[in-house]
C-alpha cells in the first residue's frame, strides 16, 4: 500500500534522497482557473456593491410584509450561494470566452438582486436582476456540454465504482 511505513530505525536516508530527486514534479497550477475564479469574485462583490450603494427604500408600512420579504431574501441567498459555487466550478474548467462572460453576468445580476432585496430597495429591479440572473445561469448550464460531459464521466466512475 501507499501509505504503510516503516518505524523510523528502518528507514534509508540515501534512498529516500533518491526517490525524492527522482520524483515527477508536481503539476502547475492552472493559472486561467485562478483567473476565472478571481473574475467570479470581482462580479459577486460588484453585484452586492450595487446592492450596497443603492438607496434604501422608506420602511415598509407592514411588518408582516418586511419579514415575508426578508425570508424570501433569505431563502433566494442558500439559492444563489449553491449556483454561485457551481459557476465556481464551471470557471475551473476550459470556456469559450463568451461562455464565462454569460456565466459572470449571472452571478452579478444574482447578487445584486439578492442585494437589493435583502436591503428592500428598488424591489422590481431586484426581483427581475435575481430571477433573469438565475434562469440565465441555469439555461447557460442546461446548454453547457462541458458539464454534460462531466457529469457523464462522474457517473461512468461512479457505475464502475459500484461493480
Amino acid at each position: 500500500m501507499p501509505f504503510d511505513h516503516q518505524p523510523a530505525e528502518n528507514v534509508d536516508a540515501g534512498a529516500a534522497t533518491h526517490s525524492l530527486r527522482n520524483a515527477a514534479p508536481l503539476p502547475e497550477a492552472d493559472t486561467r482557473s485562478g483567473l476565472r475564479l478571481s473574475a467570479l469574485a470581482a462580479a459577486l462583490a460588484a453585484g452586492l456593491a450595487i446592492g450596497a450603494v443603492a438607496p434604501a427604500s422608506p420602511a415598509v408600512a407592514d411588518p408582516d410584509l418586511a419579514r415575508l420579504m426578508m425570508a424570501m431574501a433569505a431563502l433566494k441567498g442558500v439559492i444563489v450561494a449553491g449556483l454561485s459555487s457551481f459557476i465556481g466550478w464551471r470557471l475551473t474548467m476550459p470556456a469559450r470566452a463568451v461562455v464565462l462572460v454569460s456565466y459572470l453576468a449571472a452571478a452579478l445580476m444574482m447578487t445584486a438582486g439578492l442585494a437589493l432585496m435583502a436591503r428592500m430597495a428598488m424591489l422590481e429591479v431586484a426581483a427581475i436582476a435575481l430571477h433573469a440572473g438565475l434562469i440565465g445561469a441555469i439555461l447557460m448550464a442546461l446548454r453547457d456540454r462541458t458539464i454534460i460531459g462531466a457529469i457523464e464521466t462522474a457517473l461512468e466512475k461512479r457505475r464502475r465504482k459500484a461493480r
